[in-house]
């Protein structure tokens, strides 16, 4: 018998894994640019080279930098239910999703922490 948890992580493993290859192959074989990105017209590009799309090793550093938020995530949601509540490890591991997610929000080009990493930043089409 499969349990529900057992159902639903590896949904979320194969989902993750397509989800990535779609993410990096876009970005890398579309010239920076997913589908939706091409629906609002902005493209990845690399902060060093002006119009250049990232190499493959950056944007596969990039997308796994981006899956950290969700890990933690999950790292909350497993401490809480460990702890039947509130304990010192939810409290940090919640602070830290905290200052990563809000990176966007006090930078003057609103990257995300991923972006700051990698030097990447996406840009409107011209």
């Amino acid at each position: 018998e499969i349990g529900l948890w057992s159902s639903l992580s590896t949904m979320f493993f194969v989902m993750l894994f397509f989800g990535g290859v779609y993410y990096v192959m876009c970005f890398h074989k579309l010239g920076g640019q997913t589908v939706g990105c091409k629906l609002v017209d902005i493209r990845l590009e690399d902060v060093k080279f002006p119009g250049q799309p990232l190499s493959l090793t950056k944007i596969l550093i990039r997308h796994v930098l981006s899956l950290i938020p969700y890990v933690l995530l999950v790292l909350i949601v497993v401490s809480y239910a460990a702890t039947n509540g509130v304990s010192l490890i939810f409290l940090v591991l919640a602070i830290l999703l905290a200052i990563w997610h809000d990176a966007t929000l006090f930078n003057k080009n609103k990257r995300a922490m991923h972006d700051i990493i990698v030097g990447a930043v996406l840009r409107k089409v011209k």
